[in-house]
């Protein structure tokens, strides 16, 4: 929520991090993509889940993608399929 109150743990556990796993199997299904192993969906989840707790005020939005963009090919290498 805009202009909202302070970040809340739950928000970025339970919302981000299930949120980005639960998205991630629903966009590939639904483009008819190969799944992701689930090692490396928990590992992106994760990122995303640190990345938006620690983002500066009513920036998450814009943090969350750029972290998760670059480095999505840094957890291919370090976690092989």
């Amino acid at each position: 929520m805009p202009l909202g109150q302070s970040k809340t743990m739950e928000g970025s556990i339970v919302g981000v991090f299930l949120g980005t796993i639960m998205g991630c199997y629903f966009y590939s299904y639904m483009m008819g993509m190969q799944l992701l192993p689930l090692r490396i969906i928990l590992a992106y989840s994760a990122i995303a889940a640190v990345a938006e707790a620690t983002s500066p005020a009513n920036m998450d939005n814009l943090v969350v993608p750029i972290v998760l963009h670059f480095s999505a090919e840094r957890v291919q290498l370090l976690i092989p399929a």
